[in-house]
């Protein structure tokens, strides 16, 4: 009778760690979705984030380029003393271009920059979070694992003790 109540304690702390596995499991599947959610955010801001990079690029030229021209207008300026006044509005108009280039081009990688560490902060979490889950998930399986082993052991010395008294009788 006592076997039998060992045997029942046992099979009820098995179940209850496979209801405990079955839900760290489902938490990691919850884990994977989040970071398959993450992930596909990710792929659906990137082609806004290449845009950026790309206006980023263009930026760049125009400052390129208007810095060029403003140099030029500087050098006209030194060269012709007449149309000075001419050449230094044209020059000033081309350096407020510069500046506002330079502003858009600033924004631009500020804005690029805040969402890369926000992607990043978020898959880092998930990341974080799917880790967790698997060490916890992989703890509860050697739990369960290491009872089923000793609720085995358990049931082959009875079933051995109960052949040995059934051999003895005569």
């Amino acid at each position: 009778m006592m076997a039998n109540d060992k045997y029942n304690k046992d099979l009820a702390v098995c179940i209850k760690l496979s209801k405990e596995w079955e839900n760290e499991m489902a938490q990691v599947e919850e884990v994977n979705k989040n970071l398959a959610s993450l992930t596909d955010e990710y792929k659906t801001q990137l082609p806004e984030l290449q845009e950026v990079e790309k206006k980023t690029a263009q930026a760049q030229q125009r400052t390129k380029l208007l810095e060029e021209q403003l140099d030029w207008a500087h050098a006209g300026i030194h060269r012709k003393r007449q149309g000075a006044k001419e050449c230094y509005n044209k020059a000033v108009e081309r350096h407020e271009a510069v500046l506002e280039a330079q502003v858009e081009h600033a924004k631009g990688m500020e804005q690029q920059l805040k969402l890369k560490a926000h992607l990043a902060a978020q898959i880092e979490n998930s990341v974080e979070d799917y880790v967790l889950g698997l060490k916890k998930g992989q703890a509860v399986y050697k739990n369960i694992r290491t009872e089923v082993f000793n609720f085995a052991t358990k049931h082959q010395v009875a079933l051995n003790a109960m052949e040995a008294k059934l051999k003895l009788s005569p």
